[in-house]
């Protein structure tokens, strides 16, 4: 349904995902690749997946647990996350649903 969710108000993302599943070297396919266990990393990480997660759980979701990593959490990767902070809003948005198709394969 979140999929859905977002196609349906961007059609731009759909797009590219389909793009992305077309290619052979995809990180959306790969498993235990730098890139592909960054991109897990960012999704647990992500309030989303925190959100979702107590959802399907029962738990009540609010923005008052909304807090960043402490610094004993922070690794390398955590570094290296930071660029999305530079990308367009185009990539930003292409890293969140590659993050969300790795968290769906999970369940």
């Amino acid at each position: 349904m979140t999929l859905a969710f977002i196609f349906q108000q961007h059609a731009e993302i759909e797009t590219s995902v389909h793009e992305q599943l077309a290619q052979e070297n995809t990180v959306l396919l790969a498993r235990g690749t730098k890139d592909s266990n960054r991109l897990h990393k960012s999704w647990t990480k992500s309030r989303f997946c925190r959100d979702v997660t107590k959802a399907l759980s029962g738990e009540q979701i609010g923005a008052s647990e909304d807090r960043p990593p402490s610094s004993d959490e922070d690794s390398e990767v955590d570094t290296e996350d930071a660029t999305l902070l530079q990308m367009t809003p185009k990539a930003q948005s292409q890293h969140s649903v590659l993050a969300l198709r790795d968290y769906l394969d999970e369940c």
